[in-house]
């Protein structure tokens, strides 16, 4: 159809008689893939006449392309989309899932492909990220998962038979979402049908993101700190006098203790008269004595590159050597300032 000038105007014509039709507001052109070559060129002559026809009713024009597994490097697909095309899209929706099974759709991959579309000279503001509200291998929607077990909503893997799931729960799409809003404009879904109708919704967990971001000063929410322990976000309300995870002069994150520790399962007690903390699961028993730069796991004292503190009567420390003395690992996202834990 893009090949002939001929064909290529019947479908512009129609495209715009449907959306005048409808009272729409734009357009997004999914075709995926273009190629090298003639078909990238019939791409951008599609391109050119349908943005310009769109642009004269004042409707939006928008596309949705490729991820990237690179921040630098381009694939065919990307490189088939010219630089012209770019220059014509409002915005571009970045498919961001359908990578591999098993990583179907990681928040690296979502942060590689927003840098690479920024590396092309796509604005900030012009670039939105795809989150999926399905599964693969097995196709399964994020509705049915959880329908299966409400504790699908806070994994991104379930076993399955004959085929497993690898998809998005709450956590990881509030986590892109602070990623989209920090070095994108937004997030789209795929699609919006697969959805929960309840709190477990994806599109709620979208939602509250947005709006926790916008209810708070932009540096102060730039800098907060997410813990996201065993799939699920741990949250440190005011009132409850928890502590704050924050990071120091010295670029450290610290984390209060008592609260992510009683999340694992841990007892924790503090002894005021030696100023030690004591966190204690199954058998391991971790004591920690305040304005040291040592922890001690069992019989074992491990070094560490600073000193435990106490602010604001909170015992702070940085969270992996507590973690890991609980045999979890732990992952540090800097640019959605998350840290996750998960037991190994």
């Amino acid at each position: 159809m893009a090949a002939a000038e001929e064909s290529r105007k019947k479908f512009v014509d129609n495209v715009i008689q449907f959306v005048e039709a409808y009272h729409l507001d734009g357009v997004d052109l999914d075709w995926e893939y273009p190629g090298i070559g003639q078909s990238s060129q019939n791409y951008e002559k599609l391109v050119l006449e349908l943005s310009k026809e769109l642009k004269n009713k004042e409707k939006y024009f928008t596309a949705a392309l490729c991820g990237a597994w690179s921040k630098t490097e381009e694939s065919n697909t990307a490189k088939a989309i010219t630089d012209l095309c770019l220059k014509n899209f409002d915005w571009i929706h970045i498919m961001v899932y359908d990578l591999h099974d098993d990583q179907h759709s990681p928040f690296w991959f979502a942060e590689n492909s927003i840098d690479y579309w920024l590396h092309r000279g796509v604005p900030k503001d012009k670039i939105v990220i795809g989150v999926p509200f399905y599964a693969r291998p097995s196709w399964k929607q994020y509705r049915h998962l959880v329908a299966e077990n409400k504790e699908n909503a806070y994994k991104d893997y379930v076993e399955g038979e004959p085929l497993d799931s690898y998809y998005n729960g709450i956590s990881t799409i509030k986590e892109k979402t602070r990623l989209a809003l920090r070095k994108a404009s937004g997030v789209m879904i795929f699609d919006i049908n697969e959805d929960t109708t309840d709190e477990l919704s994806l599109l709620k967990a979208i939602n509250d993101t947005i709006q926790e971001s916008a209810s708070m000063p932009y540096d102060e929410w730039r800098k907060k700190i997410y813990l996201i322990v065993d799939g699920k976000e741990l949250t440190f309300a005011p009132n409850e006098n928890m502590g704050n995870p924050f990071i120091d002069k010295n670029n450290r994150t610290l984390i209060p203790v008592r609260k992510p520790l009683e999340a694992i399962g841990a007892e924790v007690s503090f002894d005021p008269n030696k100023n030690i903390v004591t966190a204690r699961k199954n058998d391991v028993l971790i004591q920690i004595q305040i304005n040291k730069d040592f922890i001690q796991i069992n019989n074992k004292r491990i070094k560490m590159d600073i000193q435990v503190i106490i602010k604001e009567g909170r015992t702070y420390i940085p969270l992996q050597y507590i973690f890991e003395g609980f045999d979890y690992q732990i992952q540090w996202h800097e640019s959605s300032k998350t840290v996750i834990a998960d037991q190994q």
